[in-house]
This record gives structure tokens, C-alpha cells and sequence, in this order.
């Protein structure tokens, strides 16, 4: 059996003096190693791996060489010049082995780089193959679907059960390669199959992650084996006496456990009960909506298409999600957007109580009534503004969208088509996704932003706009789609909006609607980099003291 995580310049010379800590990859979302355990992932019935020519012995000496982090062995060709390789299961290519190295701590400390069971090995091994479709490593490492790593745990044992003699013979082979830059030359007379002595090759935790030395890039589909190959101290300690590039001791070559990027709402509440002396009471929390309030605004037809897992890997863009049983998806996946979309709702009761409120999540400005897209898979938008006009029609007659997320909002844009009482102002990059030229006709204000748009132009047009929309239309509510994909360095909108500017960006649409005392309802929408929550709370914050939430 196997699990699918739920929860995404080459560098010559690195070190591990701080187990990879001051390797930063700002805008990565799929970085590697992670903590890997059952309780966090879900049962996939995806076709078995299928391993290729793994019981070729191999036909030519094999070469160890130490690079100064680790030591690698390239994987030459079986004696009948068949490459071993990988395909099946989720793989779309085939993948051929090209070499192994290891990682690991010291005499007094695990070195596997995954966790698992929230436990760490005494030294993990990686074998790497590349995609047959790309022909170099350097095309290869610019592709998302680049490499497949196999991660194989080893384990300290006095008596191995099961003798892993192939590793036995590497590790030995490592006491000739002590120092920097040295290789040795050894023969093999094993297989690619015998490095996975006693390993259940059909039960392994598989993900989409990244490289785990510089640059971290994020092209690998991991496959990590829970099941750990023992080995005798005698054989390991070789690799604690090799030395690094700079004749320093080569010990704990591993990177520190990468963040599995919790909801972004949660880490923000975090941020702002540390800087505002909030606590978790101060917060409201949704209860998850139903399917007779969902039936408001999305079609019976809709709603029933989720119940395909394949549906919904289309709206959320994560293909493995096919593989994965609906059940899983609805309760890993869904259930959490139902949340988000509640809270949506229940932001918009609240704002008409106290003039403001903002939901830590929505925002799921790509779905319509019938059609789910871009991350989105309810409409959240359109569902808040249905209840408002339905159930508080005396104090809710006109209400306005400001959408200010990096991408057009044409999922609200379809629902309010032709509707006199919602005016949107939408500001986007027109040159991305939706580009939905039939939305675009629901948009009273539409800004059309270029590539890498800055700061100084942005907030003019903006102020332009909400001064344009308050002589064109007088709202009742105000809901403010407050996307940080317009932040720099986004790898989805691709504007240059710095964190200075998003903060201005927020405290000039509150500050104009909260002087008019116009209730304001703040959604989170996208962000796609981690400094994009400590950005959201740093604006809430300044909001907060500029008295502009009271």
C-alpha cells in the first residue's frame, strides 16, 4: 500500500553548517525533507511502481567520488546495457537511474533527512533518476516533473536481518574517498535491487517535493520507504570519517525538516495573537456550510461533480488528487474550503454588525454558481453577497466587489452578470490566468495591470478607481477580495507590489469605506510565497492601529 501526502544557478560549493537553514527558497511551496506519517496522509490506489531492470547486475566498474557534501555513485548500465529505471504509479514518463549518495549524522546522532513516524534514521539513502523525456540535467532541473528520488531509511542494528551486502560494499568503498574530490573505482557485482535489501518496494509515502541540497529546486517526485534497511555500525561509520570541502569533519549532511505550509489563516491567527495580545477567543469560527446553503448559489449538477475526485484535481490543480479516494479528497480537501466558505458568510453578518470584518481564508474569486476553477471550488463571494440580499434586504440593497487579487475575478464576475445592484472594480494582471473576456463585461471598473507592475503606479490607479466607484455607486457593504499575489516575487501573478505597498493598498481601501462608515468585508484570496502570511498580518496589524478597525 502506499500513502499521498495531503497537505509543492547551480550552486558549486554549500555547506550544512546550519542543516540548510540559510538556504532560502522564498517562494517555495514543495520544499523537502518533511515529517511523513500515516495519520497525515491518505490510502492511494494508484498502479504499483514498477521497477526496470533493478535485477540487472551491473556491467562496468562502479565510481564513488566524495563532492564534498556526500558521496555519489553514478549508475552505469547491467551487463546486457539495459539502464534500471522507474514507471507506474503516478509517473507519466519513465525514469532512469542515474546515481545514489547518502546522507547522514554522526557517531552521536540520527542523519535521515525525512522524519518518519516522527522518528529519524541513522542515515537515509537517495537514488535518483531523471526523466528519459528531458536529455540533460539542466533541462531536467527546470521541469516540475525533472526527477524521481527513492528515500531508503538505514538503521544501526548489531545483527541485521537481512544483510544489505551491496550497501555494506559502498559504505566500505567510502574509506577511499576520505578527502575532498577524491574518487575510486570498484567492482560491483550486484544489482540496483540489491541496494533495497529487505524493503517492501509497494509500501512508500510518495509527494511532490524538491531537491534537498542548493538549489532546492522543486522537480522531484519523492517516494520514501517507511520500512528501514539495517545495517552494522561497522559498515556506516566509513562515511563519519570522510571530510568536506574545506578538510572539515563531513557529519549530519542532512536539511532541517521543511514546513508542510499549514492554512494560511491558522499561521496568521498565530501572528496576530502574538502581536496584538489576542487570544484564540477572540476569533469567531465558522461552522461548515451545508449543502442546502451551498444549493443557494451553485447548481445540484455542480455540487455533484465534486463527488469525482477527478473533478476536483482539475479545480485544484493537483493531478495526484485522481488517484486519491473521494472520500479522502471531500474530508482532506473540501471540507476545509466549506469552512473557508462559511466564514465568508459569516464575515459578511458580522461586518453589518461592527463595520469590518475579515474572514483568514475565501476569497475564491474563480468559481461561479456552475463552473469551479483556479484553486476554487465554491463561491464563496457570491454565496456571502445571495445571503445578504436574501435575509437582510432592508439593510442590504447594493453591494460593491473590490477585487485587488493578482488575477481576474471571473467567477463572481459570471454570477452578478447584468446585476445593477453589485458594482465590481476589478485590478488584475490581464496577462495570466482566467484572461475570461465574457466576465470581463461584468466589471464597472476594470484596471488592466502589465507584467511586474510596481508599487507607485499601482496605488495611483487604485486610488483612482475607488474614487471613480464612490461617484458611480453607492454601496451597503463593501467586500474587498485582499490577494497577496500582487506581492513580488509571486510565481502565480507575477506583479511587483513590495510589502510596504500591500500595506498601503489595505489601509487605503478601509480607510475610505470605514470614513464613510460602509461595512467592509476583508477575504484573503491568493498568496502563493511563505513571507505572504507575515505580510497579511503585519497589514492587519497596521490596520488595527490606525484605528481603522474598532
Amino acid at each position: 500500500m502506499n500513502y499521498v501526502l495531503r497537505n509543492y544557478a547551480k550552486l558549486s560549493h554549500f555547506n550544512y553548517d546550519k542543516n540548510g537553514k540559510d538556504w532560502k527558497v522564498e517562494a517555495g511551496k514543495q520544499q523537502s525533507p518533511i515529517s511523513l506519517a500515516k495519520e497525515k496522509a491518505v490510502r492511494s490506489s494508484a498502479p504499483r511502481l514498477t521497477f526496470v531492470n533493478y535485477d540487472k547486475t551491473f556491467g562496468s566498474p562502479l565510481k564513488l567520488t566524495n563532492n564534498g557534501h556526500t558521496i555519489t555513485m553514478a549508475i552505469p548500465p547491467g551487463a546486457d546495457g539495459s539502464q534500471p529505471a522507474l514507471c507506474g504509479c503516478m509517473l507519466e514518463s519513465i525514469y532512469k537511474a542515474v546515481q545514489l549518495h547518502f546522507h547522514w549524522g554522526s557517531p552521536h546522532s540520527e542523519g535521515s533527512e525525512h522524519e518518519i513516524e516522527f522518528s529519524r534514521y541513522d542515515a537515509e539513502v537517495h537514488i535518483v533518476h531523471q526523466n528519459c523525456a528531458y536529455g540533460t540535467k539542466q533541462e531536467a532541473i527546470c521541469a516540475p516533473d525533472g526527477y524521481v528520488v527513492l528515500g531508503l531509511m538505514l538503521k544501526i542494528a548489531a545483527e541485521p536481518v537481512i544483510n544489505p551486502k551491496a550497501l555494506n560494499k559502498v559504505c566500505m568503498e567510502a574509506s577511499q574517498v576520505k578527502k575532498y574530490d577524491m574518487s575510486s573505482t570498484f567492482k560491483g557485482e550486484f544489482s540496483l535491487r540489491d541496494i533495497l535489501a529487505g524493503i517492501e518496494r509497494q509500501e512508500f509515502f510518495t509527494y511532490q517535493g524538491s531537491l534537498t541540497t542548493p538549489p532546492c529546486s522543486e522537480v522531484v517526485n519523492w517516494f520514501v520507504f517507511p520500512k528501514p534497511i539495517e545495517i552494522s555500525k561497522r559498515y556506516l561509520k566509513h562515511l563519519w570519517n570522510l571530510s568536506d570541502d574545506r578538510g572539515r569533519p563531513l557529519l549530519n549532511n542532512f536539511r532541517e525538516l521543511q514546513d508542510l505550509h499549514e492554512p494560511k489563516g491558522k499561521h496568521i491567527q498565530q501572528l496576530l495573537c502574538a502581536e496584538l495580545s489576542l487570544e484564540c477567543g477572540d476569533f469567531y469560527n465558522p461552522l461548515e456550510i451545508t449543502k442546502e446553503e451551498l444549493l443557494r448559489v451553485h447548481t445540484p449538477r455542480y455540487l455533484r461533480s465534486l463527488k469525482w475526485s477527478a473533478k476536483v484535481a482539475t479545480i485544484a490543480e493537483v493531478p495526484v488528487l485522481i488517484f486519491v479516494p473521494n472520500v479522502a479528497v471531500q474530508s482532506g480537501y473540501l471540507r476545509p474550503m466549506r469552512y473557508q466558505t462559511a466564514g465568508s458568510i459569516l464575515a459578511g453578518k458580522l461586518a453589518l454588525e461592527y463595520g469590518w470584518a475579515i474572514n483568514l481564508g475565501g476569497g475564491f474569486h474563480h468559481c461561479c454558481s456552475s463552473k469551479g476553477g483556479g484553486f476554487c471550488p465554491y463561491a464563496d463571494i457570491t454565496l456571502l453577497l445571495v445571503r445578504l440580499f436574501d435575509l437582510e434586504p432592508s439593510r442590504v440593497q447594493n453591494a460593491m466587489i473590490i477585487d485587488l487579487d493578482a488575477h481576474q475575478g471571473n467567477g463572481h464576475e459570471r454570477d452578478f452578470k447584468d446585476t445593477e445592484t453589485v458594482y465590481i472594480l476589478d485590478m488584475y494582471n490581464a496577462y495570466i490566468y482566467p484572461k475570461d473576456n465574457e466576465a470581463k463585461l461584468s466589471i464597472r471598473c476594470a484596471v488592466e495591470l502589465k507584467h511586474l507592475t510596481e508599487d507607485a503606479y499601482y496605488l495611483k490607479q487604485l486610488n483612482r478607481c475607488l474614487m471613480r466607484a464612490l461617484s458611480e455607486f453607492k454601496p451597503d457593504i463593501v467586500v474587498y477580495n485582499a490577494g497577496t499575489d500582487i506581492l513580488k516575487g509571486d510565481p502565480l501573478g507575477n506583479l511587483a507590489i513590495t510589502p510596504d505597498g500591500i500595506i498601503e493598498r489595505d489601509r487605503l481601501v478601509f480607510s475610505t469605506f470605514r470614513a464613510l462608515n460602509i461595512p467592509i468585508v476583508m477575504l484573503l484570496s491568493g498568496g502563493y510565497m511563505k513571507s505572504s502570511k507575515n505580510v497579511i498580518a503585519d497589514s492587519i496589524v497596521n490596520l488595527k492601529r490606525q484605528g481603522w478597525l474598532k
